[in-house]
């Protein structure tokens, strides 16, 4: 598998982190522990995963099945899997600046963009808006994963809300 963005620099605050692999008919496995990942490991399902402290993340990829379900060779589990690898992606805490209003902080949702994508990062059940600058609505519904992936309709954001609340 490989990773974006690029493991060896340091990130403020967050870091929104993807995997590949070219490899067709294969799922990632990965762990955010000091585990290897086995075939029981979480499956990376292709919506961006967010840090908010410095993270280790192990992934291997494996080959699918025609039911996109982990082939299993019964004799020689790693005949099917890559080979293990291993970054960490390090995350630095920034303090606020003292001239900017954080009151809120209970909204709990942090709003990024990275490919003509929006990720919406906040609570399941949350209400998401989004807009452009004109006002047109890109986006309304519910959060159904702790990261919501948005398309941005190579339009230009300017504004998102959680449950009401202006958070960009």
């Amino acid at each position: 598998p490989t990773f974006t963005p690029d493991a060896t620099a340091e990130y403020n605050d967050t870091v929104i982190v993807s995997m590949a692999c070219e490899t067709p008919k294969t799922a990632i496995l990965y762990e955010l522990s000091d585990e290897e990942p086995t075939i029981e490991s979480a499956r990376f399902e292709g919506d961006p995963l967010l840090f908010t402290e410095t993270t280790t993340i192990s992934a291997m990829a494996v080959l699918l099945n025609s039911k996109d379900e982990v082939r299993i060779n019964p004799y020689d589990e790693e005949s099917f899997a890559s080979d293990i690898v291993t970054v960490t992606y390090i995350v630095k805490k920034t303090e606020p600046d003292p001239g900017v209003a954080t009151d809120n902080v209970e909204l709990m949702a942090m709003v990024y963009s990275l490919a003509g994508n929006v990720y919406v990062h906040t609570e399941i059940g949350n209400t998401i808006e989004v807009y452009t600058v004109a006002g047109q609505v890109i986006y309304t519904g519910k959060a159904t994963n702790n990261v919501t992936t948005i398309d941005a309709q190579n339009n230009d954001v300017i504004i998102i809300r959680v449950n009401g609340e202006t958070v960009k």
